[in-house]
C-alpha cells in the first residue's frame, strides 16, 4: 500500500526560569532539540547559533541589569537599561553567556559583567533558539536529528499544556505528534512542536490532508531549518507559509 512521506526538520527552542544562579538546566537533543556547543565567556557577538533572550516577569530593581542594554527591548517597548520592568525582553549578546556541557550560564550584572549582564529573579525566563542548522551547533546527527515518518505510521497528535509565551509575548502551546517507534518496539517517537496558541485543531487538519494528499514521489516537508536560518514551512492549505506559528520543532525518538 503506496504512503506518503513527511520529513520533519529541527529547530531547537528552550525555556526556563532557571533562578537566581543564572545557569539552566543541561539542554539536550531530548528536551531542547539541541546540545549548544562550549563556548568560553567574552566570545564575539552573533559568532554562536543559539540566541538568548531573557524575560522580566519580576521588576529587579537598578543594578539588576547592566547598563548596556539600551533604551529598547527586543519588541521596541521602551526600557530603562539597568532598571528591569515587568515584559521587558532583551537579547543576552554572545559575550555575556557561557556554555558548557549544553548549560547556560548569564554572566551576573553585579560580579561579572556591568555593561551586558543580569542578574536574575527567580521567576524570571530565558530563551533558548537555534538560529540555524549549522555545524556550529550542537551534534544533530544520527536519531537525534530530523527525520522522515510514512503517514501509515502516524498514531495521533497529542496537546500538551504549556501556559508561557514567546520572545514576542504572544502565547505559545506544545503538541506532540506521535509515530511508531522506528526501532519497532512498543513505545513511540515524537515530533514535539512549539507554535502559536489554538492552533492544534489546524495541526490535526493538516496531518490529514498528509494522510490523504496522494504524494508519493517524494517526501513532503512539514518543517525545515538550513545553514543560514532560512525556514520551511507547511500551512493547513498545503502552501509555504507558518500559518502554525511554529517557533520550536525536534525529533525525540523512542529510547
Amino acid at each position: 500500500m503506496k504512503t506518503t512521506y513527511v520529513y520533519f526538520g529541527k529547530r531547537g527552542y528552550f525555556q526556563v526560569a532557571p533562578g537566581t544562579d543564572e545557569t539552566t538546566p543541561a539542554l539536550t537533543n531530548a528536551n531542547a532539540g539541541m546540545v549548544p556547543t562550549d563556548q568560553a565567556v567574552d566570545q564575539a557577538d552573533g559568532t554562536h547559533d543559539i540566541t538568548v533572550f531573557l524575560q522580566t516577569v519580576n521588576d529587579g530593581g537598578s543594578g539588576v541589569r547592566g547598563t548596556g542594554f539600551g533604551t529598547t527591548d527586543v519588541n521596541g517597548k521602551t526600557i530603562v537599561s539597568a532598571d528591569p520592568a515587568v515584559g521587558d525582553v532583551v537579547r543576552i549578546i554572545d559575550t555575556a553567556f557561557t556554555v558548557s556541557s549544553g548549560t547556560i550560564i548569564i554572566e551576573d550584572a553585579a560580579s561579572d559583567d556591568t555593561t551586558n549582564g543580569y542578574t536574575m529573579h527567580a521567576s524570571d525566563i530565558l530563551h533558548v533558539r537555534q538560529n540555524s542548522n549549522s555545524l556550529k551547533s550542537a551534534p544533530f546527527e544520527a536519531r537525534s536529528g530530523g527525520a522522515a515518518y510514512p503517514m501509515s505510521n502516524f498514531l495521533g497528535a497529542e496537546p500538551v499544556a504549556y501556559d508561557l509565551v514567546f520572545t514576542d509575548l504572544s502565547a505559545i502551546d506544545q503538541t506532540d505528534l506521535h509515530f511508531k517507534s522506528t526501532i519497532g518496539d512498543n513505545t513511540s517517537d515524537i515530533v514535539r512542536i512549539y507554535h502559536a496558541a489554538g492552533k492544534y485543531k489546524d495541526i490535526c487538519k493538516l496531518m490529514e490532508k498528509l494522510a490523504n494528499c496522494g504524494i508519493y514521489d517524494r517526501a513532503v516537508t512539514f518543517y525545515d531549518l538550513d545553514s543560514t536560518g532560512k525556514e520551511t514551512f507547511l500551512s493547513p492549505t498545503m502552501g509555504n507559509d507558518n500559518e502554525l506559528g511554529i517557533i520550536g520543532l525536534y525529533h525525540v525518538p523512542s529510547a
